[in-house]
Formats: C-alpha cells, structure tokens, sequence
C-alpha cells in the first residue's frame, strides 16, 4: 500500500520506531508530511468545496470551505489554505467533515485542505485544489476607497500589556476605526499571518481574541470600508512578545507600503493581497 514518504531520509532513519505488541514486532511507524504513520497505514482521501459556488459577489461575501476525509473513521485535522497562507487554525475531522469561514478579497484565490492524521492507522492527505474568484476591483482591497470623500484612521490596541506570560495566554485585539459612522470590516494579522476571519466594524470598533505562540510579534489591523463615503485604513503596529521558548519573529507590513495609501486615504495595490505576500488575500 503507498504511503507518504517521510520529510528525508535522515530523519526517516533517525525517528523510525518499532512497535511491539506482546513482544512481538509489529508494523513500523513512519513519520509523514502529514503526521505519524503506520507504513501499512489505510490510504485517506480528502476533496475540498467551497460555498457559494465561483465567483463569489464581492469582498464581503463570506466564503464556506469544507472538506470531507474518507473513511470518516480516520482521526485527525484539517489545515485550509489559501496559496501559501493558512486560513485560521487547523479544525478538528468529526465524523469525516471540518469546515471554516473566510471573507476572501476581491481576486483569484488557489484554496486547498490537507488532512494530518492523528491515528498512525491511518495515512495524511492533500486535497483537491479549488480556484476561487471573488469579484471587484483588485487594486484595493474594495470599490468604496476610490471615490471616498472622508478619510478613515485605525488604531490597534493589545490586552494584556507586552509581555504576555507564556503561550497560554489570551490576547485580546481591538481596532477602532474613526469617524465611527464608518461602515467595514477589520482584519487582524500578525506580521504576514491572518489572526482568524475578518470582524464586523460596529460603532467605531471590532475586536479579537488570539492565542500568540512565544516569541516576538508584530501585530496590525487592516480596515476595509463597504461605504463609498469612506476610505480603508492601516492601523499602527504594535510590537508584542510573548515569553516562553520560541523565537517567532513575524515582519510587519513594510513601511514602504503604506505609501499605497492614494486619494483620500483609499486602499491601493491590493493591500490584503500584495503587501501581505504571495496569495495571502483573505
């Protein structure tokens, strides 16, 4: 039965391990891209779908990606991706389905599962990839910044104070966008990395809670506005450590992008595509 192969060599022939069951040798267990595996392990499979069906109206549409793993006996979770940027945290397989939400930007999208495998019973496996487009204006981020009228600021504050104890922490992130009469939505990222799905603006502020690794963090929230009276904004960045082992360094958005910032404060350049790297337009 094929089975994936392990990350190298070396490190195939340094983690291998034997399993014994009543002193007897048993299958091998093998490490995989996706997960610890027996090397007799059952093949998986997983397809990705995605609601509503391409192209999707606009930026505020709210896109549901939901993979399906057989047989749905197999144990483990599911990562969503969109290119090289993951969307959100990895979910947990119930009965052979995980799903997630996302507000992808206006633009084409490449979203793919792969499913890791937390029963050496069974093998990891990579989905179907699903080209994805929403419609709208991709020099920015929506269609209201170009003709807006009044400019928008964004400022990020984080709780706890810097630092926070260690990884098991909850950070609260809080934007407020003003004036508040401004109608959007916020997106939290951390350095290149989006912090869950983007939040309703409500009176002036959106927020969201986080669980930062150890290690150094460059936070931002990115305000997209859905009223043409109004322009997007970028927030401050706010330098965060996390203590505890790990060396995490995420890079903010450059300082050289804000100058993407045209008429009136709008959006330009596709700031949730461009500026955050590769396909990272959520």
């Amino acid at each position: 039965m094929t089975r994936l192969a392990p990350p190298t060599l070396a490190v195939a022939a340094a983690m291998v391990m034997t399993v014994l069951i009543g002193g007897v040798a048993s299958a091998a267990v093998l490490p995989s891209t996706t997960g610890w595996q027996f090397d007799d392990a059952t093949t998986t499979t997983i397809t990705l779908a995605v609601t509503p069906d391409s192209p999707a109206a606009d930026a505020t549409t709210t896109e549901t990606l939901t993979a399906t793993v057989s047989p749905t006996t197999a144990d483990g979770t599911v990562q969503f991706d969109d290119g090289d940027t993951p969307l959100g945290s990895p979910v947990t397989v119930t009965d052979g389905t995980a799903s997630t939400t996302a507000m992808l930007a206006a633009g084409e999208h490449t979203l793919t599962a792969t499913f890791t495998t937390t029963d050496p019973s069974y093998s990891g496996s990579a989905s179907n990839t699903v080209d994805y487009t929403v419609n709208g204006v991709t020099t920015g981020p929506n269609d209201a910044s170009a003709g807006a009228t009044d400019t928008t600021t964004t400022t990020l504050a984080v709780t706890p104070d810097s630092p926070a104890t260690d990884a098991t922490t909850t950070e609260t992130l809080t934007a407020t966008v003003s004036p508040t009469t401004a109608d959007g939505i916020v997106q939290f990222t951390d350095g290149r990395t989006f912090l869950g799905n983007a939040v309703t603006v409500t009176n002036g502020t959106a927020s969201t809670t986080a669980t930062l690794a150890a290690g150094k963090h460059a936070l931002t929230a990115l305000f997209v506005t859905t009223d043409a009276t109004y322009s997007g904004s970028i927030s401050n960045t706010v330098d965060y450590a996390v203590n505890g082992n790990g060396s995490r360094n995420h890079r903010g958005i450059p300082g050289g992008n804000r100058g993407l910032l045209g008429r009136n404060g709008g959006i330009l350049g596709g700031i949730l595509g461009g500026i955050l790297g590769g396909n990272a337009r959520h």
